[in-house]
């Protein structure tokens, strides 16, 4: 009787014990794992699709890229240390961090971050100074510079989006000596408060050093600097200095000017290396012998194939406004959440890095080729020059891979924008009504750029006129056309013809603004730029002439009266556009005919290379 009692106690007090357990409150913590991640990513810790949030560690909002209100879960961070430690984890590994410093004590927000926060820090931007847009509210869009750049087709863009948006946000650059009246006093005053701000930088680095994980930040620093001042290299230096007292980074990003400049190149790419765990090339003794050399040639040949011999698109601009090597810049369509055509998408990684939709989180321009910066990141074509500088055997194999594996256009003004018609220092020479130029680029191209033993080494070359006015375009009396010819008569036994093919291609006109000049187009003024094509491509015929002439001649030649009213009127009606076509196709077959002679067939540009992308991009048909 007293065992029941014991057992019908138990049993009791068991079932009392459920009761209360089934009523109580179930806490946050109580929750499963997967539960909770659902809860920090409704009230904002990171994005349901995995990418990052932008957070400024000073409290500002982006614009362009809104991130959640902190507010939204600071009670989460100010609940209990298991909740804290929990959703700072998810928090600080899943966004990427902002700070910028503006004043003193700007560097208070890392200080203030419990250890658990930057131990899981996975991506910070550090800006110390900027001169151009790097603000978390541009990150993503591209155009991270405030006068555009050079090499954009219009550069014009970058100015108005800054001037529109962000015209606050800009800064002299570091040691800035724009104003050249400035007194000595200023100068020191200017040195003394870039040295202050560096110490807070170092202090910060020193603290942060004992307490992130090694190999889990990705860091990108910015300190614009002026290059003038004589303390450049030397406050570079020590704006990178911090650096080394942090863990192994997992990545390295550093810009150290707004423009190139090679000495802070220097200075940032070797940051970087340090930061990485990378050591310099120059560090380490160079080896005794070069196992490279010893293979047969034609191995070495195919292995400097895949290296930047080698453009992205196999295709080298070279022009008047741009004197060294370039490469086509397309925007890749992913950007605009279009398909980029397949021969097209895999060149667009080594093209406008700071633009690459596949690189995530956008931390900003690092490019190498726009800035003095370094950064993994950046593996945009440059003119290669360290394979040419090795030895003798080396630079013999080099120029043979460069050469022949890629193709060459030389326009004659401007390579990225091809219905350019002057450059700037021709202005005054374009005002004469005659050809701008005393040579022709194509002619300059061959003659000094191309070393002499390297012309039969060319494969595709293709030579591009913009749309000159009828009154601008050479007459057989000026000089760059008697030094064409005199240069087309040089080259015939120094190339090799069979393996080469030429390409003219006079240039249609801005698709946007048609010049005055092309609408109101008479039927003479037409006739005078006909008789330029062939009078430019005519003393190609010595090329073409006999068995070992050119393995190909291509035309592409713009309409001289296709923007005037009256053709615009007519290419509306039906049956005249394939009229219009079938002109086109009649003036290509009379201008190859005329070149390549008894050798010419029709069909024949349908074989050997395929065509430039550049009239693609041109076009916007990429």
């Amino acid at each position: 009787m007293d065992g029941y009692k014991a057992v019908s106690g138990a049993t009791t007090e068991a079932s009392t014990s459920r009761e209360q357990h089934t009523h109580s409150p179930l806490t946050l913590l109580g929750l499963p794992a997967h539960i909770r991640r659902r809860i920090y990513l409704h009230v904002g810790l990171a994005r349901w699709d995995g990418l990052p949030y932008v957070f400024d560690l000073h409290g500002r909002e982006a614009r362009f890229q809104p991130s959640p209100s902190p507010g939204s879960f600071n009670g989460l961070l100010l609940s209990c240390r298991l909740l804290h430690d929990e959703a700072a984890a998810l928090l600080y590994s899943s966004n990427h961090f902002v700070l910028d410093y503006s004043q003193p004590a700007s560097f208070a927000p890392l200080h203030a971050l419990t250890v658990p926060s930057l131990a899981s820090l996975t991506s910070l931007r550090i800006v110390l100074n900027q001169s151009s847009c790097h603000e978390p509210d541009t990150v993503g869009l591209g155009n991270c510079c405030r006068h555009g750049h050079k090499d954009e087709p219009w550069p014009r863009t970058g100015i108005f989006i800054c001037t529109k948006d962000h015209a606050d946000k800009h800064s002299p650059p570091l040691l800035s000596l724009s104003g050249r009246g400035s007194s000595p006093d200023e100068e020191d005053c200017g040195v003394a408060a870039a040295q202050a701000m560096l110490s807070e930088w170092h202090s910060t680095a020193v603290y942060m050093s004992s307490l992130l994980s090694p190999g889990n930040l990705d860091l990108s620093l910015i300190c614009d600097i002026d290059p003038r001042h004589p303390q450049a290299v030397e406050v570079a230096a020590q704006a990178v200095a911090p650096l080394s007292l942090l863990p192994l980074l997992k990545n390295c990003h550093v810009r150290l000017c707004e423009s190139p400049d090679r000495r802070l190149q220097q200075v940032a790419s070797d940051a970087v290396m340090r930061a990485r765990g990378v050591s310099a090339p120059y560090s380490k003794p160079p080896p005794t012998a070069t196992p490279f050399l010893s293979l047969p040639r034609e191995l070495r040949l195919l292995i400097l194939e895949y290296t930047d011999l080698i453009t992205p698109w196999r295709e080298v601009m070279r022009s008047r406004c741009h004197r060294g090597y370039t490469v086509l810049h397309i925007p890749c369509h992913r950007i605009e959440y279009l398909d980029c055509p397949l021969e097209v998408h895999p060149g667009c990684q080594f093209s406008r890095c700071w633009g690459n939709p596949d690189i995530e989180p956008r931390i900003g321009c690092f490019c190498r080729l726009r800035h003095a910066a370094s950064s993994s990141r950046c593996v945009c074509w440059s003119p290669p020059s360290s394979l040419f500088l090795v030895c003798r055997t080396l630079r013999q194999d080099a120029e043979l891979v460069f050469f022949s594996g890629n193709r060459f256009v030389v326009n004659d003004v401007d390579s990225h924008s091809p219905s350019r018609i002057t450059a700037p220092s021709a202005q005054a020479v374009a005002a004469t009504r005659c050809y701008p130029f005393e040579r022709f680029a194509a002619s300059q191209f061959l003659r000094e750029v191309v070393p002499t033993h390297c012309l039969a080494h060319l494969r595709f070359l293709e030579i591009v006129f913009p749309p000159y006015p009828h009154d601008h375009w050479p007459q057989p009396e000026d000089p760059a056309m008697k030094e064409w010819c005199s240069t087309v008569t040089w080259l015939r036994d120094k190339i090799n013809a069979r393996g080469l093919t030429v390409s003219f291609v006079a240039a249609d006109v801005d698709n946007w603004e048609p010049p005055p000049e092309r609408e109101q187009m008479t039927r003479q003024q037409g006739v005078v730029i006909l008789d330029s094509y062939i009078r430019i491509v005519r003393p190609l015929r010595c090329w073409a002439a006999g068995e070992d002439g050119l393995a190909g001649f291509r035309v592409r030649l713009a309409d001289p009266w296709g923007w005037t009213e009256r053709r615009i009127r007519q290419l509306r009606k039906r049956g005249l556009a394939e009229k219009h076509e079938a002109t086109e196709r009649e003036l290509k077959a009379y201008v190859e005919g005329s070149v390549m002679g008894e050798r010419y067939r029709a069909d024949d540009t349908k074989k050997g290379p395929p065509q430039c992308l550049w009239p693609r991009a041109f076009n916007g048909r990429i």
